[in-house]
């Protein structure tokens, strides 16, 4: 199984495995709220409104805290497809049934 990310109306588009979402999530979870809070709602709610402060969170936080090699995969695979979104929110979505 693989999660994906919806941004906007475009996609969705593959970010990861089942496990590397799972890695990036534990990974997330070490995180401190006050510098990068994006990361995090991302992870818990599986949305954000705030994609320019997400990817560059995320960027962020590999430069600051120990990041495993699937999870920097995921990272740049995020923030690649945040780069170029001209749209508002982004959901995260395993696939199954329809997107919330």
């Amino acid at each position: 199984m693989s999660y994906y990310i919806q941004i906007g109306a475009s996609g969705p588009e593959e970010i990861s495995s089942n496990t590397g979402y799972g890695d990036f999530g534990r990974w997330v979870e070490t995180l401190d709220p006050v510098k990068f809070p994006e990361p995090i709602h991302l992870y818990l709610y599986g949305w954000s409104q705030n994609l320019e402060d997400l990817r560059k969170q995320i960027l962020a936080a590999t430069r600051t805290v120990s990041t495993p090699a699937p999870v920097a995969d995921v990272v740049r695979t995020i923030a690649g497809l945040l780069s170029s979104a001209h749209a508002e929110s982004c959901t995260i979505t395993d696939g199954i049934g329809p997107n919330p």
